[in-house]
């Protein structure tokens, strides 16, 4: 049921429920998200650990709860607090292909995978400095696109400060996916979206400096929108990014705001 789908149903496309943010009440995130007509949650990994816990979730809460597993770029940058000094890149693709093949009816796809380059830019690491580490982040995302490939399954793909240099890699990849949380230009999402790419639609279109991001949004849907299926027909997703990202600025996120969220497209764009 991920990306192209033709359910007309509201889910969440990405979030992160397999954060300990939702240790304590997970069972209950669930239920509100099933009270606001949420139906299914899609868990995406950040790193191994993460990986394997979606995985439970998903084994947990079958049929409401669906795995993407990998390694988040952060987790090479040293700003970040995902990294991790002591990742081996080499070792990512036997140790996720070991995971999705003793899983594989609950992973629905790899990621999140890419290349973030905006806490890059607000660094003071050097140019140089800069670009070694966006080289290390695409060589961890060439061993998702391979996952990818060998399981035939989606992307989703993390893609900030680096949306057009993405989809400049990902043309003739063989892969499809979504570019998840997009607040790039409204020539960058057409051209994700003729490659047959899709967009991550979330609470950040509901904030009030956002209003530009709405109009790309009015440009690339071109109709009003009424049912989840006129996003989906259009390859437009919504997302929450739980627990980042709440259309309630300051709280903790949840898939149950993707209703709020969906309310707001369908009053204002």
């Amino acid at each position: 049921m991920f990306f192209k789908t033709e359910e007309n149903i509201l889910f969440d496309s990405h979030a992160h429920i397999n954060s300990k943010d939702y240790d304590s009440d997970i069972q209950e995130v669930i239920s509100r998200a099933e009270n606001a007509g949420v139906l299914k949650v899609i868990d995406i990994a950040v790193d191994l650990d993460s990986s394997k816990k979606s995985v439970e979730l998903s084994k947990r809460f079958q049929g409401k709860v669906f795995s993407i597993v990998g390694i988040d770029p952060d987790i090479i940058l040293p700003i970040s607090e995902l990294h991790n000094p002591d990742l081996k890149v080499e070792a990512v693709f036997n140790e996720l292909s070991t995971l999705i093949e003793s899983n594989s009816e609950f992973i629905i796809g790899i990621g999140e995978s890419g290349v973030d380059n905006y806490w890059l830019k607000q660094s003071d690491l050097s140019v140089s400095e800069q670009e070694a580490l966006i080289r290390k982040q695409i060589e961890l995302l060439d061993v998702h696109v391979e996952l990818a490939k060998k399981f035939d399954l989606p992307l989703s793909i993390h893609s900030r400060g680096y949306e057009q240099e993405l989809i400049s890699y990902l043309k003739g990849k063989g892969v499809r996916g979504v570019f998840h949380s997009f607040t790039g230009t409204y020539e960058t999402a057409k051209d994700i979206l003729n490659n047959d790419f899709g967009l991550g639609v979330n609470g950040i279109i509901t904030f009030k400096s956002a209003e530009s991001l709405r109009e790309i949004y009015r440009r690339v849907l071109g109709r009003k929108i009424n049912e989840p299926i006129d996003l989906y027909s259009k390859n437009v997703y919504l997302e929450t990014d739980s627990p980042f990202l709440s259309p309630d600025r300051g709280e903790r996120n949840e898939p149950a705001n993707i209703a709020k969220i969906f309310e707001f497209i369908v009053n204002n764009l």
